[in-house]
C-alpha cells in the first residue's frame, strides 16, 4: 500500500493514526443477525470516517485507493440480504489489517532512519555528477560534524544512465557509481567510507512502491521531504540552482555546497563522442 504523509505531517502523527484507526474499526463489526440495511449504513459511516481522518494526515489518492477496494464498491452497491453483514466484517477485518501494517511500516522507517550516526543528508544527481568524489570531500565541513550521505535509487538511475552519455566528461564520472556499488555490495547497512573524513553512506531503498515521477528531481526532493518526516535535521545537497529553489519552496533543508568543491574542468569544452 503506502500512505505518503502530507507536508508537515510527521511519522510520529502518521503511527497515532493507523493505530487509531486499526484498532476502533472493532466497534463497527456487525452481529450476524443485524439488519442489513442498519448494517450497510454504520459501514459507510465508518469509511466516511477513516477517510476524513486518513486525509488530514496522508495524500489523498493514496489514501482513496486504501478505502474504495472492490469489496468496498460491493457492499454500497450490493441488493440488501444477509450475505452483506459477513461482506462488511470481512472488509473491516481487512482495513485493520491493512492500517496496522501501515504503522509498522513507519515505524520500522523511523527506526531505520535513525539506525545510524550521522547527520543526514540526501545527495542529488548534480552533487555525484559536477562536484569531485563525493568520497572524498570533508562532508563534516558543513555539516558542523560527522554526516551519513544517503543516495536515493533514483540518483543511482540517473548516473547509470549517464555511463551511456554521448559526453565523455559525464562518462567518466558516471564511474562514481562503481564505486558505490562496489562498498556497499556486501553491506546490509551504511557503509563508513573514510574516517577521517566523518562519514558514512548508504543508498535510500523505497519501504512502498515507488511513484512514478517524470521529473526526477520531484523524487529526489520527496524522498528527502519524508526522510524529514522522521528525522528533522535532513538536509539536501544540490549544487543545481532551480532544484534548489523548488525543494525550499516545498520545506526541503537544503545545503549549499562550496564552489571550491566543483570539478577543476567544469570550464573546459566538453568534447562529445
Amino acid at each position: 500500500m503506502g500512505l505518503p504523509l502530507l507536508p508537515g505531517k510527521t511519522v510520529r502523527d502518521a503511527i497515532a493514526v493507523c493505530e487509531e484507526l486499526a484498532t476502533s474499526n472493532s466497534s463497527y463489526f456487525t452481529n450476524p443477525n443485524h439488519m442489513p440495511s442498519h448494517a450497510r449504513d454504520d459501514y459507510v459511516q465508518w469509511a466516511i470516517n477513516v477517510e476524513d481522518k486518513l486525509r488530514a494526515t496522508f495524500r489523498a489518492p493514496e489514501v482513496y485507493v486504501l478505502i474504495d477496494t472492490p469489496r468496498h464498491r460491493d457492499i454500497c452497491t450490493a441488493h440488501l440480504g444477509q450475505h452483506l453483514v459477513p461482506m462488511i466484517n470481512a472488509e473491516l477485518a481487512q482495513r485493520g489489517r491493512d492500517l496496522k501494517a501501515e504503522a509498522d511500516r513507519f515505524r520500522e522507517m523511523q527506526t531505520r532512519t535513525k539506525s545510524a550516526p550521522g547527520k543526514p543528508l540526501v545527495l542529488d544527481t548534480n552533487a555525484l555528477l559536477e562536484y569531485q568524489p563525493f568520497d572524498q570531500l570533508t562532508w563534516k565541513q558543513i555539516m558542523g560534524g560527522p554526516a551519513r550521505l544517503m543516495i536515493p535509487l533514483r540518483v543511482l538511475e540517473e548516473v547509470n544512465a549517464k555511463k551511456y552519455s554521448d559526453s565523455k566528461r559525464l562518462r567518466r564520472r558516471a564511474r562514481i557509481l562503481l564505486r558505490i556499488e562496489e562498498r556497499l555490495r556486501d553491506s546490509s547497512g551504511p557503509a563508513t567510507f573514510d574516517e577521517s573524513n566523518g562519514h558514512t553512506i548508504e543508498v535510500v531503498l523505497p519501504d512502498r512502491p515507488r511513484r512514478h515521477y517524470p521529473d526526477a528531481d520531484e523524487e529526489i526532493i520527496d524522498v528527502a521531504l519524508e526522510l524529514q518526516t522522521v528525522h528533522d535535521t535532513v538536509k539536501l545537497a544540490t549544487g543545481d540552482t532551480g532544484m534548489r529553489l523548488r525543494a525550499k519552496a516545498l520545506g526541503a533543508n537544503v545545503v549549499d555546497l562550496p564552489v571550491e568543491w566543483r570539478h577543476k574542468s567544469d570550464d573546459e569544452v566538453d568534447d562529445a563522442g
